[in-house]
Order: structure tokens, then sequence, then C-alpha cells
């Protein structure tokens, strides 16, 4: 839910701000930034327990993203590319952390059963975000939207929370 509403809103806001011709400067800049997070998070990601891991990246990002509003309110200068890179950064937290912490709990076996249900959550996520963003949009300006992350990012830690009470982490050959 978290990508769509952050996607949406980070998507719209720097069209209508620093418009389209600017988006070739956003990507270049994106990639050196993501160049930069990779590097830092290679050596963090073994250090952690894996969902203490997500739970801090997850949250993290989206309390960032809704940090975000303040700069916006104060119209500070490059603001917009900052909320879009937000949701380019939590795509890719996405798809390396989410993926890192279900490996450190399913087997190779259990991950090829799990994978089509695994999917299956993540749209109705995207779903539930779709839907979310269409209810509050007519009731709200986008940058406000960024408010309701905070929200989700605490949804996505009790979840954390749940599954370290439930699950028992594969041990790790390399550790």
């Amino acid at each position: 839910a978290a990508k769509v509403i952050l996607s949406t809103v980070g998507v719209a806001l720097f069209l209508a701000k620093e418009g389209p011709a600017q988006l070739p400067l956003f990507y270049v800049l994106l990639a050196l930034l993501a160049i930069l997070l990779s590097a830092a998070s290679s050596g963090v990601i073994d250090r952690l327990p894996r969902l203490t891991l997500g739970q801090v990246a997850f949250f993290g990002t989206l309390a960032g993203a809704a940090a975000l509003r303040l700069p916006i309110a104060l119209d500070l200068p490059a603001v917009y590319y900052a909320v879009l890179a937000a949701a380019h950064i939590y795509e890719i937290v996405l798809d390396i952390v989410f993926w890192v912490v279900v490996a450190a709990f399913l087997d190779a076996v259990e991950l090829k059963r799990s994978t089509a249900f695994i999917y299956m959550a993540l749209a109705a996520g995207g779903v539930a975000g779709g839907a979310l963003t269409a209810v509050l949009s007519p009731l709200m300006p986008p940058e406000d939207l960024l408010l309701a992350l905070p929200v989700l990012g605490l949804i996505a830690a009790a979840q954390f929370r749940l599954a370290r009470r439930r699950l028992q982490e594969l041990p790790d050959p390399h550790r």
C-alpha cells in the first residue's frame, strides 16, 4: 500500500512542480544515490537480524518520506526530487530487503511453494494502496498523503514483530 501511495505522490508532485523536462536529471541523480545506498547497505545487511533489518528499513524509509512534508510546506528547493527519490528508494528497499528477510526464513523448497502467495499478498497491498489513494485524493492535497506513510510503516513494523514471535530464522551457513 505504501509503495503505491508514495509512488503516486512522488510522480504527481514531481511532474507538477519540476516538470517532465527534469526527469533525465532526476534519474541520473537517482542512479548515483542508489549506488551510494547499495554500498552503504551491503555492510549493514549481514550485521542485523533479518527482522530487525526489515523493521528499520521499511519504517525508516516511510517515516523519512513522510518527514518530507515539512520541506514541502517550507517550499524548499529540490524537495520534489527528494519525494520522488524516496519513492524509488522505498521500491529498492522492498525489492531487496524484503527478499533478504524472506530468504532468512524460507528454504528453497518453501520459497518455491510460497512465492505465488507472497506476490498475491504484495498485489493485495497494491490494491489497498490504490484504493486508499483514490479515497483520500479528493479530500486532501497530494503532499498530505505522505502523512499516511508512518501509519503504514507502523503496520509493517507490527507485522515484523508478529513474525519474530512465530518464525524461526534458518541457520546461515556463512556466519
